[in-house]
């Protein structure tokens, strides 16, 4: 393997992948086999919108990733597999578990991680989902529970996106298994899904009361003692699995990158350069859930989705092929399509495009648009899933075994 590359990626999340694969189409009678190399310390690339859906069966873990290292074959890169410690921006070198490698340009796409806030005994005892295998953790812990207690008390801490899908999908797990059940949803702010407008906070708190979920507000886990969750008021429930998904942040290596930062995210231009003054910077694009992003006259930058990388990452392909050429940079315009909060109970409300969305047809709309954004072996094998789930899930109905 070289130690000098025309351009580094890190990460292989949606921006990385994304821009490798515009890498190889941008790059042409610029870039040979080889000039590109993609840093990662996971072997495989994975679908994070339906990881949820490992836990209540719907799809499996080995159907939403596939090999970054044939990835690279495919596109003409190498591949590193190693955890990125720093990057020295005057020397134009990134640090590695692995060893140094000198770059003319670097992509940064480290994408997120989940977010303790220096809370080391919670994120030692609780269960996290942001990988498969996170998601299989989950899975396996509730019917293990399933089969050594009567009944299963699960807490949820965190009342996003993420906290309503985990938490509504060990439901389906329960339902399914036949086994009494207790699960809180806890969430530090005034109500869940804070940053949706108010009907969409009714909408999703009628759904998750419907089907027994219990909601407290205002409140948060503080410790995880003896097989108990200990809430911040001090009361307990004991016998508890506990499950965090109360924020996250961009990845711990870019806070060793020495680039100005807003909440763990590196400031970007419209360029996707970052804004650290100093012409080395200039030879570096972020991409993805690592770039904080603001459009034009926002205070804010743009939320982490999964459009947002994907396209960012073709800009700062773009950018990275530009650049070299030392041609004009393409500004990077944000297209929001909306966004969809999914229940394993088969609705989904949200806003697409603007237009309110809500019960099945959400739902539907949320796998229709997961299935379009999933590499073309990952459709296949979710759909196989969506196929073989129904079947079991009918045969159950009519009076076979449960599944």
């Amino acid at each position: 393997m070289r130690r000098n590359y025309k351009i580094i990626v890190l990460g292989g999340g949606f921006a990385g992948v994304s821009v490798l694969r515009h890498l190889s189409r941008f790059g042409k009678g610029v870039l040979s086999e080889g000039d590109v190399l993609l840093v990662d310390r996971k072997e495989n690339f994975e679908f994070l919108p339906l990881l949820p859906d490992i836990i209540s069966g719907r799809v499996s873990a080995s159907g939403l990733s596939y090999s970054l290292r044939g990835l690279c074959r495919n596109t003409g890169a190498d591949f590193l597999r190693a955890e990125v410690k720093a990057s020295d921006v005057r020397s134009r070198k990134i640090v590695t578990s692995e060893g140094d490698f000198g770059y003319e340009k670097l992509a940064v796409c480290t994408g997120a991680e989940t977010n303790f806030f220096g809370q080391r005994k919670i994120r030692d005892k609780c269960f996290k989902l942001y990988s498969c295998a996170d998601a299989e953790r989950i899975k396996g812990e509730v019917l293990r529970r399933c089969r050594a207690f009567p009944k299963v008390n699960v807490a949820v801490a965190g009342g996003g996106y993420t906290g309503i899908e985990a938490a509504t999908n060990i439901y389906h797990l329960l339902v399914r298994a036949g086994k009494p059940f207790r699960i809180v949803l806890l969430e530090k702010a005034p109500e869940i899904l804070s940053m949706t407008p108010a009907w969409i906070r009714r909408s999703a708190r009628k759904e998750l009361e419907r089907i027994g979920l219990e909601i407290m507000t205002d409140s948060g886990l503080s410790d995880v003692d003896e097989g108990a969750a200990v809430l911040e008021d001090g009361s307990r429930i004991e016998n508890c699995m506990c499950v965090w998904s109360a924020g996250v942040r961009s990845s711990e290596a870019v806070d060793n990158f020495g680039l100005d930062q807003e909440k763990s995210r590196i400031k970007v231009n419209s360029f996707l350069r970052p804004y650290s003054a100093g012409e080395e910077s200039g030879n570096i694009f972020i991409a993805g859930d690592s770039a904080a992003f603001f459009s034009q006259g926002r205070s804010k930058p743009l939320r982490l989705a999964v459009m947002f990388a994907m396209g960012q990452g073709r800009t700062a392909a773009a950018n990275l092929v530009n650049s070299l050429k030392a041609k004009r940079m393409r500004p990077y315009k944000a297209a929001d399509l909306g966004y969809l909060v999914p229940f394993a109970t088969g609705k989904a409300p949200g806003l697409v495009m603007g237009v309110p969305v809500a019960g099945p047809a959400g739902y539907a709309l949320h796998y229709a648009v997961s299935i379009y954004r999933a590499p073309f072996t990952c459709k296949i094998d979710i759909i196989r899933d969506w196929c073989g789930y129904l079947f079991k899930k009918k045969h159950a109905e009519q009076g076979g075994d449960n599944v």
